[in-house]
């Protein structure tokens, strides 16, 4: 074998190591959203919402999702984990969105919605109030005031209106982004409720890979090669 080839398969190599920490047959690699709840167990209601994606590796690529678990009495968690190529393709559009939910009858609830649509309705965490010609609102209690992440503002409220729209459409088994396209990676929310997606630095860098192959394989590349 040549010494080229021998550089050349030393490069691959190490790109090959790149790849993500995880694989398919390990128990935290998520395929679909029918993975999703046997990794979240907790007392119900719940939410997970997707706030971040993002992919690793130069030649073998290995795709994450990163979730917040929002509970009425807990501080939110988060988990990043390893999905497949399929789904990471999938959820390009719901970032900000609860892909799993789990209602008080402990019915698992796969289909995307706004983050914290499982809890309105629902008379222990809110009450309804009248608002602009009288309008019903959706008012969170004070001690589940962190549910609201900010939704309820001058540009958003929920009103009973965007409620019967969140029934329906979990009813059929659609998507719901809201009424005017407030939800998911392009919503116009978005952006200010889950940051993390939007606030990334694309920088540039150059590589040098015959360091790289002397620090990492202790191997010492001549400059003929």
């Amino acid at each position: 074998m040549s010494k080229f080839s021998i550089y050349i398969l030393l490069i691959l190599t190490f790109l090959g190591l790149s790849q993500g920490p995880y694989n398919k047959n390990r128990p935290l690699y998520i395929t679909s959203e029918r993975s999703l709840p046997r990794i979240f167990k907790e007392i119900p209601p719940f939410s997970v919402v997707l706030v971040d994606a993002f992919s690793t590796g130069i030649i073998i690529r290995s795709h994450y999702h990163k979730y917040r678990l929002i509970t009425p009495n807990k501080h939110p968690q988060t988990a990043i984990l390893q999905v497949s190529k399929d789904f990471f393709d999938r959820n390009v559009s719901n970032i900000g969105m609860a892909i799993y939910q789990q209602n008080l009858k402990k019915e698992n609830i796969l289909v995307p919605m706004p983050p914290i649509a499982i809890y309105i309705g629902l008379n222990a965490y809110g009450h309804w109030v009248s608002g602009e010609n009288d309008e019903k609102v959706w008012k969170f209690h004070r001690a589940y005031a962190h549910l609201d992440r900010g939704l309820s503002s001058e540009d958003f409220k929920i009103t009973e209106e965007f409620y019967q729209s969140v029934q329906f459409f979990r009813n059929q088994k659609l998507p719901f982004y809201g009424q005017n396209n407030e939800f998911g990676t392009t919503g116009s929310l978005t952006p200010k409720l889950f940051p993390e997606f939007f606030n990334k630095k694309n920088e540039d860098f150059s590589v040098d890979i015959k360091e790289i192959l002397k620090r990492s394989l202790k191997i010492k590349i001549r400059e003929s090669l």
